[in-house]
């Protein structure tokens, strides 16, 4: 299961300005191939990450609770984050966030 939030300026406008989705945790493997799935549709449209930390690899995900990996792209107008964690008990979760700044 996923949850997506939309967010949107108020009226009469209504333009979209936030996407977030959350994916129902699972194991790491399934996690670390919808990681590659989203890190690899961005770099294709966005380019290089402004930042990448840990390791998105199911078995590093897997190793330790709370492990993580986050990649974040950031221009004047715009921003998009992709995060994973491994939540002891129950699973890789994954996190995507979009977000526009524009005026």
């Amino acid at each position: 299961m996923a949850e997506v939030t939309f967010a949107f300026t108020p009226a009469p406008e209504l333009l979209l300005v936030n996407v977030t989705a959350m994916h129902a945790p699972r194991d790491p493997e399934a996690a670390a191939v919808e990681l590659a799935e989203v890190a690899g549709g961005l770099s294709d449209l966005l380019g290089p990450p402004a930042r990448e930390a840990g390791d998105r690899t199911a078995a590093r995900l897997g190793a330790l609770p709370y492990s993580t990996f986050t990649l974040s792209y950031r221009f004047h107008d715009y921003f998009a984050d992709l995060t994973s964690t491994n939540l002891p008990g129950r699973g890789v979760m994954v996190y995507e966030h979009y977000m526009s700044m524009r005026d």
